[in-house]
């Protein structure tokens, strides 16, 4: 997650905004570790892919 954060940031997403949803994606993530253990791999794994996916769209 850590690579792709950076990604974000360097393809310019501005970091307020990326700071705010990554405190967003760290509640949610809480919440769901206290119903599920098992549902916080799918937590990583969707934010992965949203983290990528602004990267991508930041490079064009």
């Amino acid at each position: 997650m850590v690579a792709a954060y950076q990604d974000a940031a360097a393809a310019g997403i501005p970091p307020a905004l990326l700071f705010r949803e990554q405190v967003n994606w760290l509640n949610a993530r809480e919440a769901a570790a206290r119903r599920s253990p098992a549902a916080i791999a799918g937590l990583y794994r969707e934010r992965i892919r949203d983290l990528l996916s602004e990267a991508s769209a930041g490079e064009r």
